[in-house]
């Protein structure tokens, strides 16, 4: 629940922002970005050095959120969390929120994120709004951007693995089999 708070908040706050931003990031760049490893969860995520990467220690929620250096107020561009709920909790969530904003609707696709099954949810009313929630490891990975219309928070995205829980996960090169579309 706290996680659809900040989500919300984020996304009144970022409504109607645009920022400039080129649309190619050629590999070599993003080798050289910072990486965030959870070995108690067992996942890596990479994202620009020029970021921040804050890993919370509580119990699940967020494990960590990756943001601009210098941010405005309320600016994150991805969460990384687990939830203590099913899918359907979820949709039942994101319903309730619809008829709250009637101008908003949320679309679901199954999609392969981190070569697993997941569920992608975007807003139609906001084309910054991503969400993902994976069932892996007897847990609901949430892994959410609101400023997926930034090509440096996609790329991030795509670099997000799984390794072993518990153990420190590799992190090569992003893999170019992940999907962040509909299979």
């Amino acid at each position: 629940m706290r996680v659809l708070l900040i989500i919300a908040i984020a996304l009144i706050s970022a409504a109607g922002q645009a920022w400039p931003v080129s649309d190619r990031i050629p590999d070599n760049h993003v080798r050289s970005w910072s990486i965030y490893r959870n070995q108690r969860f067992g996942f890596s995520i990479k994202y620009p050095a020029s970021w921040k990467a804050d890993g919370h220690q509580g119990e699940y929620n967020p494990i960590v959120i990756i943001y601009p250096r210098n941010p405005k107020p309320h600016e994150f561009y991805i969460i990384v969390s687990i939830e203590d709920r099913a899918l359907d909790q979820v949709r039942e969530s994101f319903a309730e929120f619809t008829k709250g904003s009637p101008g908003s609707k949320f679309k679901e696709r199954e999609i392969l994120f981190a070569n697993q099954r997941a569920y992608q949810f975007t807003r139609t009313d906001n084309p910054g709004f991503y969400a993902v929630y994976i069932p892996f490891s007897d847990k609901m990975f949430v892994v959410s951007a609101v400023r997926f219309d930034i090509p440096e928070v996609r790329r991030a995205l795509r670099t997000f693995k799984f390794g072993t829980v518990g153990l420190n996960a590799s992190h090569g090169a992003p893999n170019k089999r992940l999907q962040l579309t509909p299979r």
